[in-house]
């Protein structure tokens, strides 16, 4: 039964590859709209959600070790970096990890880059590292690869650790009504895509042997104003990138926090 569900995740891991590979493959450069990305993020509600919890547990940024599964193009990885820790990229996808250099070196920033299936990582890198995060991966999963994917995080952090998964809420409205729309007209193109709920992201967390969680959300009003204003009248535009007491529940983006 173990090899079985070990080889599942290895296909659908393998099928991710495939359809990313082909979007980072067909990505263009442009270091403006990098630059713009990158600012966004660090200014973000769920980004000083994640500062203060990093501050309160290891004091600053500066020498944590953190690793990125699924790494992509490396952003939240880089602003680990700009703030000071010490950062190593996986990607099983060649592709993405060349973007993900791409980007350390337009801000002048090192890290370690590893071409690696994260289902079959070398034993060596468990238990190493400060914190272990994911933006965007686990929701990629389906069955018992969804709580693979945490068992993994858990792995790779020392005891005291911190992983940090962020991926689609199940309960954000304007999400919802965005993906159904994109796939009803076939421009989906982010394959198999399965969003949480805050319940299930505990559940699977306390199952993965997480001692703790909690769960923290993105900033709704941006998420409304993404997913479905801006959509539909593209001149609407404004900063809408604030906090409320509907990001928890509704926001786009659920954060878990799990400590070891």
């Amino acid at each position: 039964m173990g090899a079985m569900k070990e080889q599942d995740s290895r296909l659908q891991s393998t099928h991710l590859v495939e359809i990313f590979n082909r979007i980072w493959s067909n990505m263009e450069n442009d270091p403006n709209e990098t630059q713009r990305r990158i600012m966004q993020e660090l200014t973000s509600v769920r980004w000083r959600k994640i500062q203060k919890e990093v501050v309160d547990k290891f004091g600053s940024f500066k020498g944590v070790r953190v690793v990125e599964v699924g790494a992509g193009r490396g952003d939240i990885s880089l602003c680990f970096s700009l703030k000071g820790a010490h950062v190593l990229l996986i990607d099983q996808s060649r592709a993405a990890l060349k973007i993900a250099k791409r980007v350390f070196e337009q801000f002048g920033q090192e890290a370690q880059f590893i071409s690696a299936d994260v289902f079959n990582l070398p034993k060596k890198l468990r238990n190493r590292f400060d914190i272990a995060v994911s933006f965007g991966f686990a929701e990629h999963f389906t069955g018992t690869s969804r709580k693979e994917v945490f068992m993994i995080h858990h792995d790779l952090v020392r005891k005291g650790g911190l992983s940090i998964i962020s991926v689609p809420n199940a309960h954000c409205l304007p999400y919802t009504v965005h993906r159904k729309i994109a796939m009803w007209l076939h421009r989906w193109k982010f394959g198999v895509e399965v969003p949480f709920t805050p319940l299930e992201l505990k559940v699977i967390g306390s199952s993965a042997g997480f001692n703790s969680c909690k769960i923290i959300g993105s900033s709704f009003v941006k998420d409304f104003n993404d997913f479905l204003i801006h959509i539909i009248i593209p001149s609407f535009s404004g900063n809408f990138e604030t906090a409320s007491f509907l990001d928890d529940w509704f926001g786009y983006a659920l954060v878990f926090l799990g400590h070891k």
